[in-house]
């Protein structure tokens, strides 16, 4: 089986970490993927990310080949009714798919880390890790918020915010009460997980 893997957004976070992932499946025997280049012709199955699928392209190019969508956006959802299948990074997104495909493939798009076995310590603080967007990190105002808050009245609570900070910007909104919770905005990167997470107690 030969497989493609297919964006014009090769930076995007999203298919920096699916790429590799998805990588992966040349070490199951019989398959072939190649990561981006090549004729739609050329591939039993094309996988394309959620934010510039060409369903269309590859139906009058190859038709016999099944078309996947890895990670789709709700302004894709044209071509998520027209593919044969959708990957999706969770149960939200499997959700929102549901209603456009019935043929859904749930991968959660998790970074590989060196895990590397640690002696919990009581610290200070307790430190909680988020990796998501802008937009999630506002949703956590007021019940997440209100939560760590809490938590910060018995021991001061940092919460680590990794996502595109260079894009999208600092939070337009206070989500937290600072004497509680201290909010430290960190830019994604490949290694960023790995580089921020290592020592979080969440």
């Amino acid at each position: 089986m030969r497989i493609l893997f297919h964006t014009r957004k090769r930076d995007a976070p999203s298919t920096q970490i699916n790429a590799p992932n998805l990588a992966r499946l040349a070490d199951v025997p019989g398959v072939e993927i190649d990561l981006f280049g090549g004729s739609f012709a050329d591939y039993d199955v094309v996988l394309f990310m959620g934010y510039d699928p060409e369903v269309a392209r590859v139906r009058e190019e190859n038709p016999a080949a099944l078309v996947g969508i890895v990670d789709p956006r709700p302004f894709s959802a044209d071509h998520v009714r027209r593919a044969d299948f959708v990957v999706a990074n969770g149960l939200e997104m499997e959700g929102w798919a549901a209603r456009h495909c019935s043929n859904i493939y749930v991968y959660p798009i998790y970074p590989r880390l060196d895990a590397k076995p640690r002696r919990h310590q009581v610290r200070d603080r307790l430190v909680v890790c988020y990796h998501g967007n802008l937009v999630h990190l506002h949703t956590m105002f007021p019940h997440v918020s209100a939560a760590l808050e809490a938590l910060g009245e018995t021991r001061p609570v940092e919460l680590r915010a990794v996502y595109n900070l260079e894009r999208l910007g600092p939070p337009t909104l206070d989500l937290f009460d600072s004497d509680r919770v201290t909010l430290r905005l960190l830019q994604w990167s490949e290694t960023a997980c790995q580089d921020h997470f290592a020592d979080a107690d969440i």
